[in-house]
This record gives C-alpha cells, structure tokens and sequence, in this order.
C-alpha cells in the first residue's frame, strides 16, 4: 500500500491551484458561459467534485454519492459543452462547497484507510490538473483583458506572448492584450512549459501536440517499415497468383 501523505498533499496542492486560478474573477465570469466550445467555469469546478466523489468515495471508499441528481448534469459525455451554459448550474459559492466537502472525506478516507495502490487518486489529480489547463484556456482566450494574475496561480514567474507569437513579456508588462500565458514549473501537465533556456512558447500551441521521444519515433519507423513491408509482399504474391492463372488458362 501506497503512503497516503504524498497523495494527500499532492490532492492539496493541485485543489489550491484550481481554486487560485478563480480567485481574481468575479461571480459573473465564473457562472456564465462565454463561448460554446468552452464549458462556464463553474461547471468545470462542480464537475471536478463530481467525478472526485465518484471515483473516490463511491467506488473506492464504497461510500454512497452525496449528490446523486447532479451526477449527469456533471458528466461530461451526458452534457456536452454546448448545452452546459442553459443548464441549472450550481453557482460558485455552492460549487465551492460542493468541492470542500467532497474534499473533506475524500481526505478522511485517506487518513483512516490509506490509498491502496494510489491509482485511483493519480486518476483524480491528473484530471483536476487537466481542467486547470481547460479553465485557464477559458480564461486566456475569453477572459484574458480582466484583472488576473498568474503569478497568483503558482508562486512562479509567468511569461506571456504577444499576438505577434514572438515577443515574451512577463505578465502583466508589455504592451498589447495577452493572448497566450506560459506556465512554469506545472510538473502534471506536459503541454504547458517554458524552454530551459527561458524561452517561451505558447499554452494553445502545445495542446495535444506533445513530442514523441526518440525511441518512440524509432518504433514508429520500425512499425511502419514492417506494415508496408508486407502489404508489398502481400500484393506481390497476389500478381504472381494472378499470372499463374492467366498463364494456365492460354495453355
């Protein structure tokens, strides 16, 4: 069995950066939703309670849901994004809540009868760190001319690009609205980094474009090598098959 100290923290930490990235926006910003392709973020803040207390206190802990009838409204093949803004929402204090007491016995369970494998609760911080990507996507593309400070988020420095996609500034210097923020020293999720060297680059160009390593690359090659291979071989003996019976036939 894992120990449940560095899984609790980690569970902890994760939740103080959901609730920071927020913190600078009003009740309005987070309630409504301000593009279709993007959920309101308080669905975002509800929906990670749900699927934490589905995962780890109903499947793992055997415990029963606290909030049955909000389980399809929060799963997101049930609702999908379009449709989430015309939906009876919990709104951010109740969502707030809603994440505290899930939290609450998440952490009691954890206390009392460790993690197991931690398998289950990597699941549930991997997934609150990738809404953070997708609220802070939200926030940056709908959101990015309010008063938000990144710095907040992670006690690190944050650089920001500039529509130009080449001039890196540091939030909230330079001129011109920032469309991009760059996030630092955030290990769980890939696809936001800056370069060792400090350069930077843009949060919306590495989504899902995460770079294979090179060994992966090399099976790739290999695979596709193999693959082709024999669909050549494959259409060869079907040519030599075919002349075979032509050349029965004219005999």
């Amino acid at each position: 069995m894992r120990s449940s100290q560095p899984l609790s923290e980690a569970l902890t930490e994760g939740r103080e950066r959901t609730l920071a990235l927020v913190s600078p926006l009003s009740d309005a910003d987070v309630e409504a939703q301000h593009i279709e392709i993007m959920s309101p973020l308080v669905w975002d803040l509800a929906h990670i309670a749900a699927y934490e207390e589905l995962w780890l206190v109903h499947r793992f802990a055997g415990e029963p849901l606290s909030r049955p009838e909000l389980a399809a409204m929060y799963d997101a093949f049930e609702t999908p994004r379009a449709v989430r803004g015309d939906l009876p929402l919990l709104n951010r204090a109740q969502a707030v809540a809603y994440l505290a007491d899930v939290r609450e016995r998440v952490q009691a369970r954890l206390a009392d009868g460790g993690p197991g494998d931690g398998i289950l609760h990597e699941l549930v911080l991997r997934h609150e760190l990738q809404h953070d990507e997708t609220m802070l996507q939200a926030i940056q593309d709908q959101l990015y001319d309010l008063p938000f400070d990144p710095d907040a988020v992670l006690g690190t420095p944050v650089t920001a690009v500039n529509s130009d996609g080449d001039s890196i500034v540091t939030h909230p210097g330079g001129e011109g609205a920032l469309e991009r923020i760059v996030l630092t020293d955030y290990p769980f999720v890939r696809s936001c980094m800056v370069c060792e060297d400090g350069e930077g680059v843009g949060y919306s160009d590495l989504v899902d474009q995460i770079e294979p390593t090179g060994a992966q690359k090399t099976w790739m090659v290999v695979i596709i090598f193999v693959i082709s291979l024999g669909l050549w071989t494959a259409v060869a003996i079907l040519n030599i098959g075919r002349s075979n019976r032509n050349q029965g036939r004219t005999t």
